[in-house]
């Protein structure tokens, strides 16, 4: 339920930065369309039966015709009196994105060694570099990779001689995290 609510709250954010400053409609109807698919997919997995879950599906719901109803008026009118029989769409306040709803917990980050993508790697968001740099060593594209390179060294230290490589492994040898990739050196 947190993607969901994660989700939601960051198409509510996109949606009105559309249709406020971009005036981008059509982005602002696939950011709703790809929000409905993932809780198509939370409702199929059951995600949304327990009194949790239903609330948030109801909040995804009532969030989409809100979101829509610039755009499609009289539909969203429709969809909005079986959800609140009882009220009216254009009394409804515009949503208002959740920030605490916008904190991940964790971060998924690309692995790449030599600049080709090797694996991906799941962390906590404020991992230090050094849990970082030994996650993305253990992933196993990396040690694979790692592997193929290590095998190359003797050949590349008798190409261009010992001190040379010994300089060019203490200038490049360190990780570079950005922020969806990390760079193995190898």
């Amino acid at each position: 339920l947190k993607e969901l609510r994660f989700k939601l709250h960051s198409t509510i954010a996109k949606v009105s930065d559309d249709y406020g400053r971009r005036q981008q409609f059509n982005t602002a109807i696939a950011a709703v369309m790809e929000l409905l698919n993932q809780y198509d997919s939370c409702v199929k997995r059951g995600d949304c039966q327990d009194a949790s879950g239903r609330a948030v599906a109801q909040e995804v719901l009532e969030a989409a015709v809100r979101l829509l109803w610039p755009i499609v008026p009289h539909i969203c009118q429709h969809l909005w009196h079986a959800l609140r029989p009882e009220t009216a769409l254009w009394d409804a306040a515009w949503p208002v994105v959740d920030e605490a709803a916008l904190v991940k917990a964790e971060i998924t980050l690309m692995v790449q060694v030599n600049g080709k993508l090797r694996g991906q790697i799941t962390v906590a968001a404020d991992a230090a570099q050094d849990t970082i740099e030994t996650a993305a060593l253990a992933n196993e594209g990396a040690i694979v990779a790692l592997d193929d390179y290590l095998d190359l060294i003797p050949n590349i230290v008798a190409a261009v001689g010992e001190e040379r490589f010994a300089d060019w492994k203490a200038a490049d040898g360190h990780f570079y995290t950005i922020p969806t990739i990390v760079n193995v050196p190898g």
